[in-house]
């Protein structure tokens, strides 16, 4: 595996969720990143519908996890939920997230 210890992975978000985040999965799978940036101001209009569209991969991925802290502002909290419990299923031992969706679900 290639090793860019110096270098952040950053995945510029499209109207499609799912298929960006592809992107960085599939970049991680043979470069290990110093880390990895999912920066976003927009989300799919049925943010619920979000923990659906996920599969497992994805919902157990460390961009999706990020995305999760990020979406705990109060503009964004209906994704935040949606995408907590999708990696919660996923991932039932996702410590972090399971203390991030309390201020989700406020």
């Amino acid at each position: 595996m290639l090793e860019l210890r110096g270098v952040t992975l950053c995945c510029i978000d499209t109207a499609n969720h799912a298929l960006a985040l592809r992107a960085p999965l599939r970049s991680r799978a043979a470069i290990r990143y110093a880390g990895t940036v999912f920066p976003t101001d927009a989300l799919p209009r049925d943010r619920a519908a979000l923990d659906r569209r996920f599969s497992d991969t994805i919902a157990r991925s460390p961009q999706l996890a990020q995305r999760s802290r990020n979406g705990v502002v109060p503009a964004q909290r209906t994704a935040a939920r949606a995408i907590g419990r999708r990696i919660l299923a996923a991932r039932p031992k996702a410590d972090e997230v399971r203390a991030l969706l309390p201020q989700a679900e406020a």
